[in-house]
Formats: structure tokens, C-alpha cells, sequence
């Protein structure tokens, strides 16, 4: 049975294949914010507060360790069929967390230079690597992982927050980072992914993979999807989309396991 895609997840695929197709540069002409002196570095930024240890009841060789922040992070997508918000309940709930831009990028680089070590400390075997990053960037079918990254438009001064670190507070999903988001891309483009500014959000154009920018709708979150002829890191995905196809890694801490 063909799996059917939300619309709004096709946008980016119908702007970059069709040549013809005019976009709407009104949101190309929005300011972009300069860079607060207090952002960390994609290489030093701490892992969220609130993370548990991986529970006995894991397997740390199906996870993918991310040192700088100390995250072990799933190399299988869970709960599928359920919104972004749904999927922030459902990890919260063992106290885990969906991904941040920042993890997802640290695992993507890892499993590109054949670098990736598993919750134990090892290296993970090459030709592992390589499917697993095929699997990420070339799938045969399409395949979509939400991505802690919440964008907020202020329709006054026309500058963008980013909410992320979520977690589940008094049943109210609350972002323990908000912060002005820095100087990024404002237009559907293909980007290079080593000019990533400090929240891992794209700078420049390249060839690396596509790039569908955020909207100033105030309900556009990120996600990452892949299909057979191409990958990309959306930002103007509706929270309250689901999919088949569509679902969230896990994070734990690298801390004790209990």
C-alpha cells in the first residue's frame, strides 16, 4: 500500500525539483539575528538537563554515543503515527527526550567519516556505518524523524526564537532552552553542512543535502526526511503532522545505568 505523505512534508521535494515553481520571497526579506555572544559550540554544547541513564532494560550497542554531549542516542526511529507533541509525551514518559538539531548533526557526521562508536565505547563496524548512514540519507522508501527544534515568529520585531530541550511540566510541554535564533538560511536551498552556526542551523549554500526554511507561522517545527533521491532537514514541518513513515529517536544520558 503506498504510503500517503502530509502536504506540507512535500513542499520542499516540489520546490527543488521544479524549476518553474516561484516561491514566495516575502519570507527571504525577513531579518536575520545576529549571533549572541552566550551560544555554545556545535562541538561544546551540553546535553539537557533532565536526561536519565540508558535503563538496563536497553541494549547500548543500538545506540550511537555523541561525546561532546554525552547523549547516547537510537540508531531505530520509535512511535510512529504520532504528532511532534505526542512524541515528546511518549519519550518523556521514560525519561528520555526527542533529539536536538545538535545531536541529530554530531550522529550524522560520526556515521559519515566512519567514526560512530556504540553505548559500549566501541567502534562500530565500518560496513555498519555505511548502512546505517544509507539508511539516514538514501532510503528506498520515505522516512522522516521529528527533531527538537520549535521556531517562533515575532510579528513585531520580525525576529525568530528557537525553543528546544523540551520536556513534560505540570502535563504542559515546555522548551528549557529558548533563545534568539542566530543568523541562518531563510530560503528553500541546498546547503553545506560545514558552515552549521552554534544551534546547528545552515549558513551558506552548497551541495550537501536540501533545506526547506522555516515559516513565520508560528507552528513550524523541524524534522529530517530522506527519500531515494534525496535528504533534507525541513523547518517548516506542521507539530501536529503524523505519519507511518514518520517517527523519533531516543536519547538517554551516558551516565550510570540504573
Amino acid at each position: 500500500m503506498t504510503t500517503k505523505i502530509p502536504p506540507n512534508l512535500k513542499k520542499l521535494a516540489e520546490l527543488t525539483s521544479n524549476s518553474d515553481l516561484k516561491i514566495d520571497e516575502s519570507i527571504l526579506t525577513q531579518p536575520q539575528q545576529k549571533p549572541s555572544p552566550n551560544h555554545k559550540t556545535l562541538n561544546t554544547y551540553n546535553q539537557p538537563p533532565y536526561l536519565q541513564p540508558l535503563p538496563n532494560s536497553e541494549n547500548p550497542e543500538h545506540y550511537i554515543a555523541l561525546p561532546q554531549q554525552e547523549i547516547l542516542i537510537s540508531n531505530k526511529r520509535f512511535h510512529f503515527r504520532k504528532d511532534w507533541f505526542q512524541s515528546h509525551s511518549l519519550l518523556n514518559q521514560i525519561s528520555s527526550a526527542m533529539p536536538n538539531l545538535l545531536a541529530f548533526w554530531q550522529r550524522y557526521f560520526l556515521l559519515r567519516d566512519n567514526k560512530a562508536e556504540n553505548g559500549l565505547g566501541k567502534l562500530i563496524l565500518r560496513d555498519e556505518q555505511r548502512r546505517l548512514f544509507k539508511e539516514l540519507k538514501n532510503s528506498k522508501n520515505w522516512t522522516a524523524e521529528w527533531l527538537d527544534a520549535d521556531f517562533k515568529y515575532n510579528e513585531q520585531t520580525k525576529l525568530y526564537t528557537l525553543n528546544t530541550n523540551h520536556r513534560t511540566l505540570n502535563t504542559k510541554l515546555t522548551p528549557l532552552t529558548s533563545e534568539p535564533l542566530e543568523t541562518c538560511l531563510m530560503e528553500n536551498t541546498k546547503i553545506d553542512l560545514s558552515t552549521l552556526n552554534s544551534q546547528a542551523m545552515p549558513t551558506t549554500q552548497g551541495e550537501d543535502i536540501y533545506y526547506g526554511c522555516l515559516m513565520p507561522d508560528n507552528n513550524s517545527v523541524a524534522g529530517f526526511d530522506a527519500g531515494s533521491d534525496r535528504a533534507g532537514l525541513d523547518c517548516f514541518w506542521d507539530p501536529r503532522d503524523s505519519n507511518s513513515a514518520l517517527g523519533v529517536r531516543k536519547i538517554f544520558s551516558t551516565g550510570n545505568r540504573g
